[in-house]
């Protein structure tokens, strides 16, 4: 029986399976996922880099709404899968074709060809890790609250801090929480028709 031939020019997209295991494409969310291979399929072998896809055009494709599809671009980006190059704006003038400008993509996962053209891949979602990933998460959301001193190892209060200062529940007049100082009392004359006054006359 004679194969059928399949003709090669059929146009489609390869996903190798040396990126598939990848960690950052392990962790890829099933909108980021979609959103990729809608990227890929606009890449032609020559355009890496002006690769166009507006978001309107993406919620379209990928069929889910603005929220998701934001967290997919995000996604993508920051485990290096693409970087946007040229990014659009609502307010740019549409061009001579009557289109309106787009952000175009570079795939990282194949050489750039423009701006710049270059001879190797980056492929920066080969370097992403998962637990580099949540120690950048974990210092961004951090907010130092006390001084610049004790602060540099991320920690929001030192131990030093933690075993002197207490409760806000006061022990009796004469007795003070640990570390807290008693502050300096003085007496003010009262003046003209104040108390002093009145006694002296």
């Amino acid at each position: 029986m004679k194969k059928r031939s399949v003709p090669r020019d059929l146009k489609h997209i390869r996903l190798y399976d040396w990126m598939l295991s990848s960690p950052a494409y392990r962790s890829l969310s099933v909108y980021a996922r979609c959103l990729y291979t809608e990227i890929r399929r606009r890449y032609n072998g020559s355009n890496n880099g002006a690769i166009s896809m507006a978001f309107r055009e993406a919620m379209e494709l990928v069929g889910c709404s603005n929220r998701p599809l934001l967290a997919a671009f995000a996604e993508l980006q920051e485990k290096g899968f693409v970087r946007a190059v040229q990014k659009g704006a609502f307010d740019w003038k549409t061009r001579a074709d009557g289109k309106s400008r787009a952000t175009t993509w570079l795939i990282t996962e194949f050489k750039a060809d423009h701006p710049t053209p270059s001879i190797t891949a980056a492929k920066d979602f080969m370097r992403w890790s998962a637990i580099k990933s949540k120690e950048k998460a974990r210092c961004d959301e951090s907010t130092p609250m006390v001084c610049g001193e004790h602060t540099a190892d991320r920690q929001m209060v030192c131990g030093e801090h933690t075993k002197r200062v207490t409760t806000a529940h006061h022990k009796g007049p004469d007795r003070l929480s640990d570390g807290v100082t008693r502050a300096h009392t003085y007496n003010t004359p009262l003046g003209v028709g104040g108390r002093e006054d009145a006694d002296a006359a």
